[in-house]
């Protein structure tokens, strides 16, 4: 830190570059939470289940688990890795994506959380380059 509490150009510098690694990062996850999304997709069975949604903890938190049929086998609350509040709703029936030999986990799509991922990389990535042209302009 410069005189009188001044940061100097390099630690600006230094500390703009934060905006840009973080912003990569961000479009990087997003794009492999794609990547998965499109191989469950492409590689699973699809199947429609009912949500069911539980609330834990003393923190408000929200766990998913659905009741789908699958080969004439009936499966019951069985958990979900991945939650959207916005799409999966108590009571709603929504598409989960099981492997034939792993039956018991079903899967669901990442496409929400994804396209907000890679959101927020770009807007990241916007900054950098808006500090960055204010740095140049002066």
């Amino acid at each position: 830190m410069g005189l009188y509490g001044k940061r100097s150009n390099k630690e600006k510098k230094d500390s703009s570059k934060a905006f840009i690694w973080g912003g990569m990062l961000f479009v990087v996850v997003g794009l492999l939470l794609i990547g998965f999304s499109v191989f469950y997709i492409t590689t699973y069975d699809r199947v429609d289940g009912v949500v069911d949604v539980r609330k834990t903890g003393g923190r408000n938190r929200k766990v998913a688990y659905v009741t789908y049929e699958y080969n004439g086998e009936l499966y019951e609350d069985k958990g979900l890795s991945y939650f959207n509040a916005f799409t999966m709703k108590d009571g709603k029936e929504c598409a989960v994506y099981i492997k034939a030999e792993e039956s018991e986990e079903p899967k669901t799509t990442y496409f929400a959380i994804s396209i907000l991922s890679i959101l927020m990389g770009i807007l990241l990535i916007k900054a950098y380059y808006m500090q960055k042209c204010e740095r140049d302009r002066l």
